[in-house]
């Protein structure tokens, strides 16, 4: 005989924090593997099977234990055991699942039984035709969860008025790292893994899943059952060992706004000339310090003193295209923009030869939002989402001089030579009134 015990880690070995289990039912079954004998398991969850004769031997816990009302319900046997119970190796577990039964390995009773056992039952000595090393680990399922919330203030800490986000996706991971099981939060922002063995794991909040306008808070700034767990960066938590049975709600995760500065500016590369080309720069950067989340659409509505040439994209993950209908160029990135990072387009257009003095070419932008939580249905403040470029000089062209057929010919812009062509032509009015040809 000897002890039936919980396995709080389920490592197939009774510690010294782990105690045994009392009222469970053990059968003894001889060589043709018929009950003989049963014994209940004491306060300590000792059992003892005495006055045996030599000869083979197996232990079985009753199956009825492990039913509805059973002590064992819901109970697992050890992950770990110890197959040859009469190895005569203590404080292990023993128990085998054979045929949906968990019973022993083969015991044979002779002389050479182990006289150190412990600990032993009180009411029999270890003697010379004894083994009491034969232990049943079990142990309890366990469960690891709880709740994503809005930390509107931004301390890290759950209020009572501070509401759950529901869709915010959970993954459970193993001392390793590897992936157990994922959920997503609830309607009230609560998640939950259960059936778990006893043992380490991590949970991390997959921080893409969030709504789009919020950031992780900080962590770990209260007691456990009240703060957030998990880094801001990562989304992942420290270890949390389970032990069998328990039941952990205390791994949380705060959500709050982020905050970013996004500013827009515009230039134009050179000088505009008429019938040439000129290039545009557009640059968004953020000036932090949190990341800006999701779709970013950098708009140029070209004005008609431009057409278009070409449209190109100098940051990774930013596409450009050209809509002919509105006249619009649009660079477009889903992957958001970080703190401190920029994105870059150049737009080259061709000047009309008919443009004014002055060109105004505008950009604008324009970022997802998320609008399923009230404190987040307003836009990401975008400073200088619509800059305008100063005036930029549209040069004349040059006049052009012809004498075809005894005429003078002034061609381009130029006020200056369209002042002195009507003076010019007030003088000849006056030669033909005097006759003076000179």
């Amino acid at each position: 005989g000897n002890q039936v015990f919980e396995d709080l880690d389920a490592n197939g070995v009774r510690d010294s924090n782990e105690v045994g289990i009392a009222g469970v039912t053990m059968e003894l079954l001889n060589s043709s593997g018929i009950v003989i004998a049963s014994s209940t398991t004491d306060s300590g969850g000792m059992y003892l099977f005495d006055d045996l004769p030599s000869g083979r031997y197996r232990v079985r816990v009753a199956a009825a234990e492990f039913l509805a009302g059973g002590t064992l319900q819901g109970w697992k046997s050890d992950l770990v055991e110890e197959a040859l119970a009469d190895s005569d190796i203590d404080n292990n577990d023993n128990g085998l699942a054979v045929l949906g039964e968990i019973v022993s390995g083969e015991i044979t009773l002779d002389s050479s039984e182990p006289t150190n056992e412990s600990p032993t039952s009180v009411s029999i000595a270890a003697d010379s035709y004894s083994n009491l090393t034969v232990d049943f680990g079990f142990y309890r399922l366990g469960s690891i969860g709880d709740f994503v919330w809005l930390d509107t203030n931004a301390d890290g800490v759950q209020q009572s008025t501070e509401t759950g986000i529901a869709g915010v996706r959970v993954v459970l991971l193993d001392a390793a790292g590897a992936t157990i099981a994922s959920a997503e939060t609830g309607s009230d922002g609560r998640y939950l893994f259960s059936d778990l063995v006893p043992g380490s794991y991590q949970v991390k909040f997959d921080l893409t899943s969030l709504p789009i306008e919020l950031r992780a808070t900080v962590d770990n700034t209260s007691d456990d059952a009240a703060d957030s767990d998990a880094n801001p960066l990562t989304g992942l938590t420290a270890l949390v060992r389970l032990a069998g049975g328990q039941d952990i709600r205390t791994v949380d995760l705060g959500a709050t706004k982020a905050v970013h500065e996004l500013v827009l500016t515009k230039v134009a590369l050179g000088n505009a000339v008429a019938g040439q080309n000129v290039d545009w720069k557009i640059v968004l950067k953020n000036n932090g310090p949190d990341p800006a989340r999701g779709a970013i659409t950098l708009t140029d509505a070209l004005p008609a003193e431009l057409s278009f040439v070409s449209a190109a994209s100098q940051t990774d993950g930013l596409s450009c295209d050209y809509a002919t209908a509105t006249r619009t160029v649009s660079c477009v990135t889903a992957n958001g923009l970080g703190s401190g990072k920029e994105l870059v387009a150049l737009v080259t257009t061709t000047v009309s030869p008919s443009a004014g003095a002055s060109i105004v070419n505008s950009a604008s932008v324009a970022t997802q939002t998320q609008t399923q939580i009230a404190p987040a249905s307003e836009k990401v403040d975008v400073r200088g989402a619509s800059l305008s470029n100063p005036a930029v000089p549209v040069p004349s062209t040059p006049a052009r001089e012809s004498t075809a057929a005894g005429s003078l010919v002034l061609t381009g812009h130029n006020s200056t030579l369209w002042a002195g062509l009507a003076l010019l032509r007030r003088f000849c009015r006056r030669c033909a009134a005097t006759g003076d040809r000179k």
